[in-house]
């Protein structure tokens, strides 16, 4: 079996459905854990994956939304050792405060792996490390979209506090 060989390569862009902190959890199909978000790369970021040729894994799902990449991280390799976690860091290179969620649209610079795994197989690409350049806080609600235009109860309360 031929070796594969590895590039490493760096994008700009934004991620959305961050799932990178902590503990990795069940992926889709139930059947191991994963890390894994989805990236919008700028142009340059499409550059490089033309460069690679792999333009086609780029989705296109969402209306109004520019194409974007599904990335995943394993929590075993193949091997069944674990695989370290993303690494994650702030703008400054400090590794980045677990409690703060990743918001969609924060903006990010990506380090991925790309590995050629010889002629009729497809390529691989794992995210290795995260940089935070604009964090949007990610904000939970059991509600989500359904409260986007309503008065939070902070503020209802202090309404009826005056």
């Amino acid at each position: 079996m031929a070796a594969s060989t590895a590039t490493v390569e760096y994008f700009t862009g934004k991620v959305y459905w961050a799932k990178v902190l902590g503990n990795p959890r069940l992926n889709y199909n139930k059947d191991g854990k994963e890390w894994a978000f989805e990236f919008e790369p700028d142009e340059d970021g499409i550059a490089i994956l033309k460069k690679h040729k792999l333009i086609d894994r780029l989705k296109d799902k969402q209306e109004g939304r520019p194409k974007y990449l599904v990335l995943r991280k394993r929590e075993l390799n193949a091997q069944g050792e674990a695989n370290p976690p993303i690494r994650i860091v702030d703008a400054d290179g400090r590794e980045w405060d677990s409690n703060k969620l990743l918001g969609n649209g924060t903006v990010v610079d990506l380090k991925l792996d790309i590995r050629d795994y010889g002629v009729g197989k497809k390529k691989g690409v794992y995210p290795v490390a995260i940089r935070v350049q604009e964090l949007v806080a990610y904000e939970s609600s059991e509600f989500g979209a359904m409260d986007k235009d309503k008065p939070s109860l902070s503020s209802v309360e202090e309404d009826f506090a005056e």
